[in-house]
């Protein structure tokens, strides 16, 4: 039964990211590009491969100041690859999300 508890859970902050960086990528594209919920998913799946990744293989190698850059960095390209936005606004985008899921992840701990 926890087990069953915590996917809920882990589910619900799933669609609470999702939701919020599909609200992201909408206010910050340029007028008249409509961004796909499906990309957002697609977003999302990716970045949270890629934070297991670079935990379990990044970390015990250059610890947590090596990973936490490269994830920076490999979340900005997925959300300028996946969402065809622009630089700078991947950039805002990837910051504002990281702020959003870290304060959502401490509810959780």
């Amino acid at each position: 039964m926890p087990l069953l508890i915590s996917a809920f859970l882990l589910f619900i902050a799933f669609v609470i990211a999702a939701g919020s960086l599909w609200f992201l990528a909408c206010e910050m594209s340029p007028l008249g590009y409509e961004v796909s919920f499906g990309r957002v998913v697609t977003a999302i799946i990716l970045m949270a491969v890629s934070i297991l990744l670079t935990s379990k293989f990044l970390a015990p190698m250059g610890g947590m100041m090596f990973s936490i850059p490269v994830f920076a960095a490999v979340t900005v390209l997925i959300v300028k690859l996946a969402l065809r936005l622009s630089f700078s606004r991947s950039v805002v985008i990837a910051l504002i999300y990281a702020a959003i899921w870290t304060i959502a992840w401490g509810f959780f701990d």
